[in-house]
């Protein structure tokens, strides 16, 4: 359960910064072209879920990427563990998504730099706010995956010159995989009876944005925040009102207050994943195809 008490916050942060100094401390002297993994192959460390699937995607057969957040854990508040730290300390790269997404991205970065060099993927995107907070869901958007694999593309090239053609071909094949299933959303949300979605928590504002839909959360950016009984009253009536048939609950967030108001306004719940973790350890592109079915059954698509 998430705690709110900054004391509690500031033994985490200080606990992590300690580990990860002795892990930086006892680990060996390199550079960073030249720590690999047990097999030979370069070793990347991403923050969590969709970090990992873009550089393990442009890296390819050439190294072996970790993500600190295990699969089915939801990242927002995670506490990295002592097997992440040497797995940091050991790394020839470290992958975040920035942003302001969670305290544990800044906590590694700043607790190894000068060791591991790292990477933010966020770099020059322009980022939608919610209530005065930056929106860091960008990787729910095909298209700023897109501009993310760019920026992974010229970090690998910067770390291993050598392999800059394989990159190369790695990143091309990745996105063009990315541009079908941006048309794939395009197409197969252009015809719809409605385009309201009531979602979990607000981590789909970029994907609205690309296909001209509206969000509505339960909750705020944070998926641990929770509304209020007026504000669960106000939306049990946009349901009404807007006659909605499907709610949209998450695979990593209790599902309850979502079913509450589903069953109150005489509606349904679909799963709308935010793609912060798979439980299932299906790929990003198979994840959001499930994502594109369940939106057009929800919004009455032809």
């Amino acid at each position: 359960m998430k705690s709110s008490a900054p004391y509690y916050k500031l033994l985490v942060a200080f606990g992590f910064a300690v580990l990860l100094l002795f892990g930086c401390t006892t680990s060996t002297n390199r550079s960073s072209n030249n720590s690999t993994s047990s097999d030979g192959k370069l070793l990347f460390v991403a923050s969590f879920y969709p970090i990992e699937q873009i550089v393990s995607g442009v890296a390819g057969e050439r190294a072996v990427v970790y993500s600190l957040v295990p699969a089915g854990t939801e990242p927002h508040d995670y506490e990295p563990t002592s097997a992440d730290v040497r797995k940091l300390s050991a790394a020839d790269a470290y992958f975040a998504l920035g942003s302001g997404f969670s305290a544990f991205e800044e906590q590694a970065k700043n607790a190894l730099s000068g060791q591991t060099p790292s990477f933010d993927l966020s770099t020059n995107i322009t980022h939608l706010t919610t209530n005065g907070k930056i929106d860091p869901h960008i990787w729910v958007s095909p298209r700023l995956m897109k501009q993310m694999t760019e920026v992974v593309y010229l970090d690998l090239i910067h770390i291993d010159p050598t392999n800059a053609q394989s990159y190369r071909a790695n990143a091309d094949g990745f996105e063009a995989k990315l541009d079908q299933l941006d048309s794939d959303f395009a197409t197969g949300l252009s015809h719809c009876n409605k385009s309201i979605i009531l979602t979990s928590h607000a981590a789909f504002g970029y994907l609205a944005l690309d296909y001209n839909l509206t969000q509505v959360g339960v909750s705020g950016l944070d998926p641990e925040s929770e509304p209020t009984p007026s504000q669960i009253r106000e939306l049990i009536d946009l349901t009404r009102q807007h006659n909605m048939k499907y709610l949209f609950y998450e695979e990593l967030v209790d599902p309850r207050v979502s079913q509450t108001i589903a069953n109150e306004a005489g509606a349904k719940t679909l799963e709308l994943n935010p793609l912060e973790g798979s439980k299932n350890k299906q790929n990003y592109f198979q994840i959001q195809r499930r994502n594109l079915q369940n939106l057009r059954l929800a919004l009455e698509c032809s």
